[in-house]
């Protein structure tokens, strides 16, 4: 996302805290939305871009 590290932490913060969906639209213009719950971890703020994959256990 081009969005700040600041927003989008707040963002998942948010989400976390009242167990709703983490919405995101990434820099292609995408919209990435994922349940609060399903989310492991997010590395924000970093320099290097790196992939995003979901899968279930």
């Amino acid at each position: 996302t081009e969005e700040s590290a600041d927003s989008v932490g707040k963002a998942i913060a948010q989400a976390v805290a009242n167990d709703e969906t983490i919405n995101l639209t990434d820099d292609k213009g995408r919209h990435i939305i994922v349940p609060a719950k399903a989310l492991g971890y997010a590395i924000i703020g970093s320099e290097t871009k790196h992939a995003v994959g979901f899968g279930a256990l």
